[in-house]
């Protein structure tokens, strides 16, 4: 996996608290920078449909136990 310059835990979130957090934490990061996202399986929805509809390259998903570890980069 690859280096991220910020990390958010959405675990246990419900929409839409996961992608308001998700627009949040972006607005704070640099054009190239990358963010690593962790989430409950049930977040994956949330996160691949907020990156295709903000043109935020998705990079990477890991599954590690019962959790997802996205890479997602700000254009």
């Amino acid at each position: 996996m690859g280096e991220a310059k910020d990390t958010l835990d959405i675990r246990g979130m419900i929409c839409p608290i996961p992608v308001l957090k998700l627009t949040q934490k972006m607005k704070e990061l640099q054009a190239g920078d990358t963010l690593m996202v962790i989430a409950n399986k049930d977040n994956k929805t949330d996160v691949y449909g907020w990156c295709q509809k903000n043109n935020v390259e998705f990079t990477e998903c890991i599954e590690e136990d019962k959790l997802l570890k996205f890479m997602i980069k700000k254009g």
